[in-house]
């Protein structure tokens, strides 16, 4: 298993989050998960600032394949992983 973190472009994170109008996202809180729904155009602008990666196996195993791993929490000088439910990377051929 390899721990190099991958950068996946815009595009390719715009087709895998979806056409739906909110995706589910979550962010880790001390001993919690914190889920919630996101405005597609808002989160996309939010990839599109921070960046956007190919999430760990934990978070990929409960379909949430992408994270910004520097989300900035609102009202705070504070950053999270913000993890997003998207569909797989892309088989290779």
């Amino acid at each position: 298993m390899s721990d190099e973190r991958r950068l996946v472009p815009i595009r390719e994170a715009i087709v895998r989050i979806g056409d739906c109008e909110q995706v589910h996202t979550f962010m880790a809180a001390e001993l919690v998960l914190i889920g919630a729904d996101h405005d597609r155009d808002d989160l996309i602008e939010a990839m599109r600032l921070h960046g956007v990666e190919e999430a760990g196996p934990r978070a990929t195993a409960i379909g949430h394949t992408l994270v910004i791993v520097n989300y900035p929490l609102r009202g705070t000088r504070e950053v999270t992983p913000l993890f997003i439910e998207a569909k797989p990377r892309p088989v290779s051929v």
